[in-house]
Order: C-alpha cells, then sequence, then structure tokens
C-alpha cells in the first residue's frame, strides 16, 4: 500500500483590551482643569483684556493739554518804555531852571536895581530944585550921564543874572535828566529782573506741571497695571494650576489591565504510517 503526504492546516483568533488604571486622586484635577479650560473658552475674551482707568485716562488728558510756556507776560514788561532821554526833554529841564531862575532872582534883583535907579533919578532931581538947575544945560548934561550910567548898570547886572541864570539852568536840568536816567535805567534794571523771575518762574511752572504729571503717570500706570492683572488673575490661576499637574508624572501612579481572549483550531492529514507510528510511540510510553 502507498503512503500519502502528510498536510497540516491550523487557524488561531486573539483579541486584547486593555484598560488603564488611574487613581480617582490623579484623574480628578485634571478632568477639573480640562473643565475649567473649557469654561474660558466659553466667555468672552474681552473680559480679561487689557484696559485703561480713570486715572490714566486723565493723564493722557494732561499730556495732550500740555504747551510750550508763555512768556507773553515777561516781554510785556520790557515793552512800551523809552529808556533814552529825548533832547526836547533836556529842553524842558533848562527851560523850567531859567524861568525858576528869571522869577526868583533875576526879577527881583532888577526890580531892586530899577527901585534904586528912581532914587538916583530923584536924588539927582532933588539936588538940581535946591540949585536952581532944572532949566539949566548943566542939569541936562548930568541927568544924560546918569541915564547911560543907570542902564548901562542895569544892563551889565542883567547880564550877570542871565549868566547865571543859564548855568543854573545847566546844572539843574544836567541833575534832572541824570537823575531820570538812572532812574530809567533802574526801572530797566528792574524791570530786566523781573522779565528773568517771571521767565524764570514760567518755566519752572512748565517743568512742575511735566513733572506733576510724571508722577501721575507712573502712579496711574502702576494701578492700571494692578488692575489688569487682578482682571486676568484666573487665567494666570489656571495657568499655574495646569502647571503643577504638568510637573507631576502619572504613569508613576498608573497601571493598566489587560483582557485577552482568543480561539485556536487545527486539521492534520497524512500516511497510514505516520499515524501507526505516532499510535506506537504514544503507546509505547505507557509501558506493558
Amino acid at each position: 500500500m502507498a503512503l500519502s503526504k502528510k498536510k497540516q492546516k491550523t487557524t488561531s483568533t486573539q483579541t486584547a483590551t486593555t484598560t488603564p488604571n488611574v487613581p480617582d486622586w490623579i484623574l480628578k484635577p485634571y478632568q477639573t482643569s480640562a473643565d475649567a479650560v473649557g469654561r474660558f473658552q466659553n466667555q468672552d475674551p474681552m473680559t480679561y483684556a487689557p484696559t485703561s482707568t480713570p486715572a490714566l485716562d486723565q493723564v493722557f488728558t494732561g499730556a495732550s493739554n500740555l504747551t510750550a510756556p508763555d512768556y507773553g507776560e515777561a516781554k510785556g514788561l520790557l515793552g512800551g518804555v523809552n529808556y533814552d532821554i529825548a533832547p526836547s526833554m533836556a529842553s524842558d529841564f533848562t527851560s523850567k531852571y531859567r524861568d525858576l531862575f528869571s522869577k526868583d532872582v533875576i526879577d527881583p534883583v532888577l526890580a531892586d536895581y530899577d527901585v534904586n535907579a528912581g532914587k538916583v533919578r530923584a536924588s539927582q532931581a532933588a539936588d538940581a530944585a535946591r540949585n536952581g538947575a532944572f532949566r539949566g544945560s548943566r542939569f541936562g548934561l548930568r541927568e544924560a550921564a546918569t541915564e547911560g550910567e543907570l542902564a548901562r548898570g542895569r544892563a551889565a547886572t542883567y547880564g550877570g543874572l542871565l549868566k547865571d541864570a543859564a548855568n543854573f539852568a545847566l546844572t539843574g536840568a544836567t541833575g534832572d535828566a541824570g537823575r531820570m536816567q538812572s532812574g530809567l535805567e533802574g526801572n530797566r534794571s528792574a524791570r530786566l529782573a523781573g522779565t528773568g523771575l517771571l521767565s524764570d518762574i514760567t518755566s519752572r511752572q512748565g517743568s512742575d506741571a511735566r513733572a506733576t504729571l510724571g508722577v501721575k503717570q507712573g502712579i496711574a500706570t502702576q494701578q492700571a497695571d494692578l488692575q489688569n492683572r487682578i482682571r486676568q488673575f484666573p487665567l494666570e490661576f489656571q495657568k499655574q494650576l495646569q502647571g503643577l499637574l504638568a510637573g507631576l508624572d502619572p504613569s508613576l501612579f498608573t497601571g493598566q489591565t489587560v483582557n485577552s481572549s482568543g480561539t485556536s483550531t487545527g486539521k492534520v492529514s497524512g500516511s497510514l504510517g505516520d499515524f501507526l507510528s505516532n499510535y506506537l510511540i504514544a503507546g509505547a510510553g505507557k509501558g506493558p
């Protein structure tokens, strides 16, 4: 009998299910964090957007209203004043003293001179009357000589007085002009000092305004930054929590359960010799 060749066919099916074993004390924080992120996503982003504050708005308004210092008032202190004495003013000074000298000196002196001249004439006429010389040529010559002397004396007196008047007027006018010029110079110096002081005050006011605005800006900026950080704190707090969770290694505390199931089937066919041989071997192993 001929032997056939051996044939073998085997089929297997394997199914495995892995279930992670996560402790609740790890699982719940992650779930809570995920829920919080979901709530943040559903909110209006402008809820946490940086905003200004009334104090900072006031600083912006104050900065927009800053202007360059106005020195108009200081300039006004220098305008409208003539610091030089005009020739007409010097002439006025001279005329004033000349008129004063004429009134108080020349007129009284000439008046006294004329009074004395009248006394001379009267005395001469009295002498002539006592001597019976009214109608003589000798009296006429004497009278003419006297009038000439009186006229020359009056002219000389008047000329000297005019000279004195000129000197008096010049001295007085010079003094007045000098005092007035000194006063004008002093006024100018005072105005210049006042202008410098006012300009300095104006400049300091501008500097103080800018410095004050800078201080307010610093305070308002800090206040706005603090309020914005307070408004964004929920987001920051969530980030910090997630950072803490990120520092954990869940794999150190997480296990897994594997459930597997499957079947295996096979079919073997071969020669009779093989079957017997296998049978005999199996039987030999059992003994008598």
